[in-house]
C-alpha cells in the first residue's frame, strides 16, 4: 500500500518542476526576437553612432526588459517538487533578474551619453557590464539543473540569444 502512494506521488512531483521548466521555455521565443531586435539596433550604431541609433538601442532593451518580465512572474508562480527542480527555478529567476537589472544599467548609461554626461555614462556602463557577466552563469545553471530533473531544453538558457550562438 505504502508502494502505491510513493508511485502516485512520483509523477506528481515530476509535473511540478514540468510546470517551472515549461514557464522557463515558453518564454524564449519574445526574448529571441527581442534579442534580434537589441542586435540589430547595436550593429546600426556601430556603423553610424548616431544618437537616434543610442534610442534603438534603448527601445531595444527595453522590449528585452519587457519578455523578461513576463518569464518572472511564470516562472515564480509554478512550485518546483524536486531539488533539483527547486534549483533551476532560482537559477531561472536570478537570470531573469540580473539581466533586467543589467539593461536597466545599460539604459541609464546610453541616457547619460545622450546627454553628453560621458563620465556618468562611462560608470554605469562599467557597471552594467559587471552586472551582466552574471547572467549566463545563471542560465547555464538553470539548465543544468533542469537536465538533472529530467527536463532538456532546445534552446538552452534564455540569455543564450540565438544570434549568440552562430
Amino acid at each position: 500500500m505504502a508502494l502505491l502512494a510513493l508511485l502516485a506521488l512520483a509523477p506528481a512531483a515530476r509535473a511540478d518542476d514540468a510546470g517551472v521548466f515549461d514557464a522557463y521555455v515558453a518564454g524564449q521565443p519574445p526574448v529571441d526576437k527581442a534579442g534580434t531586435a537589441y542586435r540589430n539596433a547595436f550593429r546600426r550604431y556601430r556603423r553610424s553612432e548616431s544618437a537616434r541609433d543610442l534610442r534603438a538601442i534603448i527601445r531595444a532593451d527595453r522590449r528585452l526588459n519587457r519578455a523578461l518580465a513576463k518569464i518572472v512572474p511564470a516562472v515564480r508562480g509554478e512550485e518546483a517538487s524536486s531539488r533539483a527542480g527547486e534549483r533551476a527555478r532560482n537559477a531561472a529567476l536570478t537570470e531573469m533578474r540580473v539581466w533586467i537589472a543589467a539593461n536597466r544599467l545599460q539604459i541609464g548609461s546610453l541616457r547619460a551619453a545622450l546627454a553628453g554626461r560621458t563620465g556618468r555614462s562611462d560608470r554605469l556602463f562599467r557597471r552594467a557590464s559587471r552586472t551582466f557577466e552574471g547572467v549566463i552563469p545563471a542560465g547555464k545553471r538553470a539548465v543544468r539543473s533542469f537536465k538533472a530533473a529530467g527536463f532538456t531544453s532546445p534552446e538552452g538558457p534564455v540569455s543564450d540569444l540565438r544570434f549568440n550562438r552562430s
